[in-house]
């Protein structure tokens, strides 16, 4: 498998503004070791956490809700 060109990808974690849920960023911080393959599961188990059965499950529980949406890109 060859590396992928880009730069890996990091999640970045922040609060939100109603201080009850946080904000995720993947950002790129390096050249690239990862694999496409790689890159795909890390976000794939990111997005997963919002699925419908995890939605029931953790309303089950009580705990907050996650959304997952995308961000326009900021600049260079």
């Amino acid at each position: 498998m060859r590396p992928c060109a880009r730069t890996d990808s990091y999640p970045q974690v922040e609060p939100a503004p109603d201080y009850r849920s946080v904000n995720v960023y993947l950002t790129g911080v390096r050249q690239g070791k990862k694999s496409r393959q790689q890159l795909r599961r890390e976000i794939s188990e990111i997005t997963d956490s919002a699925s419908p059965a995890v939605a029931q499950r953790r309303a089950a529980a009580n705990s907050t809700g996650i959304r997952i949406g995308r961000r326009p890109r900021r600049g260079p």
